[in-house]
This record gives structure tokens, C-alpha cells and sequence, in this order.
């Protein structure tokens, strides 16, 4: 990947709040921060909903495409 960057990812599983809100807190405190969902479900509501306000960035369902994950925040990086 990148030499010298730091990538920081969550697995987010806490009885308090789901990914979304999770994301949500976050971007409140990181507004420049990118964020991407990878997970074993197809896309849904909430999923669809969150990519068309920009609450994340893209969305990975399993079986992952590294290659895939890699040029996303290749994309990302290059957009900031």
C-alpha cells in the first residue's frame, strides 16, 4: 500500500449504537475524515441512505475485493 500512511479502520459491534451512528458521532468531531463500510450484508436502506448524504464514502460487501478496497482509498487520498 502507502509507505509512511496510517490507516485507521473499527470494527464496530457495541450494544449502545450501530456503525451508522458510530459514523456519525465520528464525522461530528472528524468532518474531513473519509469513511467506508465493509460487510457481510447486501446493500440496504440504511446503506443506500448513507452513501447519498455523504455519510460514507463507499460500501464493500463480502467476498472483499482487495484491489478494489485499495484503488477506493487510493481515490480518497488523492481527493483530499
Amino acid at each position: 500500500m502507502y509507505q509512511g500512511t496510517v490507516y485507521q479502520g473499527a470494527i464496530i459491534k457495541v450494544q449502545a449504537m450501530n456503525g451508522f451512528e458510530f459514523i456519525k458521532k465520528a464525522k461530528e468531531k472528524f468532518p474531513d475524515k473519509k469513511f467506508f463500510i465493509l460487510t457481510g450484508f447486501e446493500i440496504t436502506e440504511e446503506i443506500l441512505n448513507a452513501l447519498e448524504t455523504g455519510l460514507i464514502l463507499r460500501y464493500f460487501s463480502k467476498p472483499f475485493n482487495l484491489n478494489e478496497i485499495d484503488s477506493a482509498i487510493s481515490e480518497a487520498i488523492g481527493s483530499d
